[in-house]
């Protein structure tokens, strides 16, 4: 018989010691409230992990090839089963050449709830489902498709790397880390000098210094580092006027 991601999510939610503080919130809940279904989605779990990790590939939602890449509408769920971690939704478009499952383009949507008891919690849901439906629109997709497309437009060099880094306030190692990573390539899918491509190698070495919810939640703002910094710096030059 095949097992369900339901009857999975099931068999992990009965392990772990729960404090008294504790107030479920339960994963399978919150894909109903955004209108998903849980046998649809990559379960990225272990066994010995302490959180369910969902990964929603939305097919029926705007698709585009940007610099040969296919980048299309991605959502992921991190939910902690035993007060581990809090709950964390991102939505974002993901570069299909990237087999590691990073979000690689930018982050549309992501917030956070603790697991505290509170009259708060019932609340947060239903936020974060309007705000993801809202997220989920056509016109907002295609927004940030055009975002990607203009950093793929944009060459960036070592001095534009140094520069994005230093806004990002990262810590020695993954500032180092991140520029070796610019001018070393690790897939040939990488190589180029494009700020799309740029942007996916240094985004793949901050998601490993921040690992899971943590590293994803930063791709919104490398994004904007991104394009304030190449897209937003190019310089409009005007052919000289002639004397009369």
């Amino acid at each position: 018989m095949k097992v369900t991601n339901t009857q999975r999510l099931l068999d992990l939610s009965s392990n772990g010691h729960i404090s008294a503080k504790y107030q479920k919130i339960d994963t399978l809940t919150i894909v109903e409230q955004l209108g998903l279904d849980v046998n649809t989605a990559r379960l990225n779990t272990s066994a010995e992990s302490t959180k369910h990790h969902l990964t929603f590939d939305l097919k029926d939602l705007p698709q585009t090839y940007i610099g040969g890449d296919l980048v299309s509408p991605t959502l992921h769920l991190f939910n902690s089963y035993n007060a581990d971690g809090a709950l964390m939704i991102a939505f974002g478009l993901l570069r299909a050449v990237c087999a590691n499952g990073l979000i690689a383009g930018t982050s549309i949507f992501n917030a956070r709830a603790i697991h505290v008891k509170g009259p708060k919690i019932e609340y947060l849901m239903a936020s974060f489902a309007d705000q993801i439906k809202t997220a989920l629109q056509e016109e907002n997709i295609e927004r940030y498709y055009t975002q990607i497309d203009e950093l793929d437009r944009v060459r960036c060099n070592r001095t534009d790397i140094e520069r994005i880094l230093d806004d990002m306030k990262l810590p020695a190692r993954a500032y180092n880390d991140s520029l070796y990573r610019f001018e070393n390539p690790r897939r040939e899918a990488d190589i180029g000098s494009s700020a799309w491509l740029a942007y996916n190698r240094v985004q793949e070495v901050i998601a490993h210094h921040k690992r899971g919810d943590r590293g994803i939640s930063d791709n919104k703002k490398l994004m904007q580092v991104f394009l304030d910094n190449t897209v937003k710096k190019q310089v409009k030059f005007y052919p000289k006027l002639k004397a009369v």
